[in-house]
Protein backbone atom coordinates (compact mmCIF):
# COMPACT_ATOMS: atom_id res chain seq x y z
CA UNK A 1 0.00 0.00 0.00
CA UNK A 2 2.74 2.18 1.01
CA UNK A 3 4.35 1.91 -3.06
CA UNK A 4 0.95 2.35 -4.25
CA UNK A 5 0.68 5.96 -2.55
CA UNK A 6 4.16 7.03 -3.36
CA UNK A 7 4.01 5.62 -6.69
CA UNK A 8 0.53 7.55 -6.75
CA UNK A 9 2.32 10.46 -5.36
CA UNK A 10 5.30 10.71 -8.27
CA UNK A 11 2.92 10.31 -10.37
CA UNK A 12 0.44 13.43 -9.56
CA UNK A 13 4.22 15.36 -9.34
CA UNK A 14 5.53 14.24 -12.71
CA UNK A 15 1.80 15.24 -14.29
CA UNK A 16 1.95 18.67 -12.76
CA UNK A 17 5.60 19.46 -13.51
CA UNK A 18 4.67 18.72 -17.10
CA UNK A 19 1.55 20.37 -17.61
CA UNK A 20 2.29 23.81 -19.34
CA UNK A 21 1.75 26.73 -16.63
CA UNK A 22 -1.47 28.17 -17.60
CA UNK A 23 -0.16 32.31 -18.26
CA UNK A 24 -1.01 34.58 -15.76
CA UNK A 25 -2.90 37.97 -17.19
CA UNK A 26 0.41 40.55 -17.75
CA UNK A 27 0.33 43.44 -14.90
CA UNK A 28 -1.85 46.22 -15.90
CA UNK A 29 -0.06 49.16 -17.34
CA UNK A 30 0.01 52.58 -15.72
CA UNK A 31 -1.85 55.63 -16.97
CA UNK A 32 -3.46 53.84 -19.26
CA UNK A 33 -5.67 56.45 -21.45
CA UNK A 34 -8.92 56.17 -22.39
CA UNK A 35 -11.28 57.61 -24.58
CA UNK A 36 -14.68 58.03 -26.52
CA UNK A 37 -17.83 59.54 -26.41
CA UNK A 38 -20.93 59.32 -23.66
CA UNK A 39 -24.43 59.04 -24.53
CA UNK A 40 -26.42 60.25 -21.39
CA UNK A 41 -30.45 58.87 -21.25
CA UNK A 42 -33.50 60.14 -19.28
CA UNK A 43 -36.86 59.43 -19.14
CA UNK A 44 -38.62 61.72 -21.16
CA UNK A 45 -35.08 63.79 -22.25
CA UNK A 46 -33.32 62.93 -25.84
CA UNK A 47 -30.09 61.66 -25.34
CA UNK A 48 -26.72 63.62 -25.26
CA UNK A 49 -23.23 63.40 -25.81
CA UNK A 50 -20.09 64.29 -24.44
CA UNK A 51 -16.68 63.24 -24.80
CA UNK A 52 -14.98 60.91 -22.12
CA UNK A 53 -11.32 60.95 -21.32
CA UNK A 54 -10.16 58.38 -18.19
CA UNK A 55 -7.09 57.35 -17.29
CA UNK A 56 -6.24 54.58 -14.74
CA UNK A 57 -3.69 55.18 -12.33
CA UNK A 58 -1.63 52.24 -10.58
CA UNK A 59 -4.16 51.19 -8.01
CA UNK A 60 -7.10 50.81 -10.04
CA UNK A 61 -8.06 54.10 -9.54
CA UNK A 62 -8.67 56.60 -12.13
CA UNK A 63 -8.86 60.47 -13.23
CA UNK A 64 -11.78 61.15 -15.47
CA UNK A 65 -12.44 63.99 -17.67
CA UNK A 66 -15.38 65.17 -19.41
CA UNK A 67 -13.94 68.18 -21.78
CA UNK A 68 -17.15 68.89 -23.67
CA UNK A 69 -18.86 69.30 -20.61
CA UNK A 70 -15.50 71.14 -18.63
CA UNK A 71 -15.93 68.72 -15.82
CA UNK A 72 -14.17 65.77 -14.47
CA UNK A 73 -12.60 64.27 -11.38
CA UNK A 74 -12.10 61.03 -9.96
CA UNK A 75 -13.27 57.33 -9.61
CA UNK A 76 -12.28 55.52 -6.97
CA UNK A 77 -12.80 51.70 -6.79
CA UNK A 78 -15.64 50.11 -4.37
CA UNK A 79 -15.46 46.55 -5.72
CA UNK A 80 -14.20 44.03 -8.37
CA UNK A 81 -15.97 41.00 -9.30
CA UNK A 82 -13.89 39.19 -12.26
CA UNK A 83 -13.30 41.51 -15.00
CA UNK A 84 -16.18 43.74 -13.65
CA UNK A 85 -15.01 46.51 -11.22
CA UNK A 86 -17.31 49.43 -10.09
CA UNK A 87 -16.34 52.94 -8.73
CA UNK A 88 -17.69 55.91 -6.97
CA UNK A 89 -17.58 58.88 -8.92
CA UNK A 90 -16.31 62.24 -7.51
CA UNK A 91 -16.95 65.28 -9.40
CA UNK A 92 -13.81 67.57 -8.51
CA UNK A 93 -14.59 70.92 -11.28
CA UNK A 94 -17.17 71.97 -13.22
CA UNK A 95 -20.02 70.49 -10.52
CA UNK A 96 -22.41 72.51 -12.14
CA UNK A 97 -22.36 70.40 -15.03
CA UNK A 98 -21.69 67.28 -13.97
CA UNK A 99 -23.37 65.04 -11.13
CA UNK A 100 -21.83 64.18 -8.00
CA UNK A 101 -21.72 60.38 -6.82
CA UNK A 102 -22.59 58.74 -9.66
CA UNK A 103 -21.41 54.70 -9.65
CA UNK A 104 -19.65 53.38 -12.53
CA UNK A 105 -19.48 49.84 -13.94
CA UNK A 106 -16.35 49.09 -16.05
CA UNK A 107 -14.66 46.38 -17.89
CA UNK A 108 -12.93 45.59 -20.22
CA UNK A 109 -12.85 43.44 -23.44
CA UNK A 110 -9.93 43.23 -25.84
CA UNK A 111 -8.95 46.76 -26.43
CA UNK A 112 -12.28 48.39 -25.42
CA UNK A 113 -13.64 49.29 -22.65
CA UNK A 114 -17.35 49.03 -21.64
CA UNK A 115 -18.17 51.69 -19.59
CA UNK A 116 -21.53 52.71 -17.31
CA UNK A 117 -22.30 55.71 -15.34
CA UNK A 118 -25.92 55.46 -12.39
CA UNK A 119 -27.57 57.99 -10.74
CA UNK A 120 -28.86 55.94 -8.29
CA UNK A 121 -27.79 57.40 -5.09
CA UNK A 122 -27.34 61.21 -6.43
CA UNK A 123 -30.18 63.40 -6.70
CA UNK A 124 -30.33 62.13 -9.95
CA UNK A 125 -31.74 58.59 -9.59
CA UNK A 126 -33.05 58.27 -12.99
CA UNK A 127 -29.96 59.39 -15.05
CA UNK A 128 -28.08 56.44 -16.81
CA UNK A 129 -24.91 56.96 -19.02
CA UNK A 130 -22.85 54.11 -21.23
CA UNK A 131 -19.82 54.77 -23.17
CA UNK A 132 -17.51 52.06 -25.26
CA UNK A 133 -13.69 53.79 -24.57
CA UNK A 134 -10.77 52.52 -26.94
CA UNK A 135 -6.80 53.25 -25.88
CA UNK A 136 -5.67 56.84 -26.71
CA UNK A 137 -2.55 56.74 -29.00
CA UNK A 138 -1.71 59.41 -26.26
CA UNK A 139 -0.37 57.92 -22.70
CA UNK A 140 -2.16 59.71 -19.78
CA UNK A 141 -0.36 61.97 -17.71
Amino acid sequence: MMKTMLRLVLLLLFAAATVPAVAAAPPAKRHLAWVGTGVQSERGAPPSRWRIHLVFDSHGNARIDYPSLHCGGVLIRRSQHGAIARYREHIRYGRGTCIDGGTVTAWRRGNRLFWRWSGVNTRFPGIRARATLVLSRHRGR
